[in-house]
């Protein structure tokens, strides 16, 4: 049998993390919750801390995602896992799903494949309908279980991204080193996609996610460098994704109450990979955007 570990980073969770956590803890060994939050409520962390198996680990700041993936995949290395579930706090599987994944993994030669995902199921989208299992060339980071030979032949999650893309570009990477990305249609996931929002526009219902000034300016940067990066080898998908930037910075443009503040994080965004900067923003930066360092601004990144 294998051993499978688990990571969920949180950044400033309510309540509704610990019904999140019971909908896999049973299928899993261990799970390392990762707290990226500056400010910790301490009741939410004692509720998670009665959970039978999770560990937690506090940062006493935001590190990242991409950090606090790679916190959780060096514990589960350490601990002899062989797969890592990766959750975001938000996500919950539907009646035990997991479970259809981990059974195929133990019931199959998986070694070329590098992470099998569940279906999601996301606020406002449509579910795929799929059968059997389908190829992906790339998938959301919530709910991957993640093949962690793979894991040490291909590096590390992309810690320069901070947040945002860091799933597609190691998706990207994994194919690189011919591993596969398969999505297990018999696993369902339920998982929220920002703060989407509908609006009505000339009698059509229009969906976009309302991602927070901070966040279009990562979405931005780190997509820019994906195109740069992967142009040549996916091509299909950096033509898709421009594509997607125009839709989205059109829907601001239309549709969104800070549209300004939030164009001015797409060009700082644009400026900072022209410049190659990376990592976490800068305190100059955030003073730009208008980010100050009080609790309610923290929780705004």
């Amino acid at each position: 049998m294998l051993t499978v570990n688990g990571v969920v980073v949180l950044y400033h969770p309510d309540s509704s993390i610990v019904e999140n956590i019971q909908s896999y803890i049973d299928s899993i060994d261990k799970l390392y919750v990762v707290d990226n939050s500056g400010f910790i409520d301490s009741e939410v962390v004692a509720e998670i801390e009665k959970i039978n198996k999770c560990i937690y680990v506090n940062n006493g700041e935001n590190i990242g995602l991409a950090r606090a993936l790679n916190v959780g995949a060096e514990m589960a290395l350490d601990n002899g896992a062989d797969w890592l579930l990766t959750m975001d706090q938000d996500s919950r599987f539907q009646d035990g799903t997991l479970m259809h994944i981990i059974q195929w993994l133990n019931d199959n030669d998986a070694s070329d494949v590098g992470i099998v995902t569940p279906v999601h199921k996301t606020f406002g989208y449509s579910t795929k309908v799929c059968n059997g299992l389908v190829d992906a060339s790339t998938v959301m980071t919530s709910g991957n279980l993640l093949n962690l030979e793979a894991y040490v032949e291909v590096g590390p999650f992309r810690e320069d991204f901070f947040i945002d893309y860091v799933d597609h570009e190691y998706c990207f990477r994994l194919m690189n080193f011919n591993y596969k990305i398969l999505i297990h249609c018999d696993s369902i996931l339920e998982h929220n996609l920002g703060v989407s929002k509908y609006v009505n526009f000339f009698g059509f219902s229009v969906i976009y996610t309302n991602h927070n000034r901070v966040r279009r300016y990562y979405i931005t940067r780190n997509r820019l460098s994906i195109l740069k990066e992967y142009w040549l080898t996916q091509p299909v998908y950096c033509i898709k994704d421009i594509k997607n930037f125009f839709t989205s910075w059109l829907k601001i443009v239309l549709f969104d109450k800070n549209a300004i503040a939030k164009q001015k994080s797409i060009l700082l965004g644009v400026l900072h990979f022209f410049q190659c900067k990376t990592g976490k923003l800068s305190s100059e930066g955030e003073k730009y955007l208008g980010i100050g360092n009080s609790r309610k601004n923290e929780r705004q990144l």
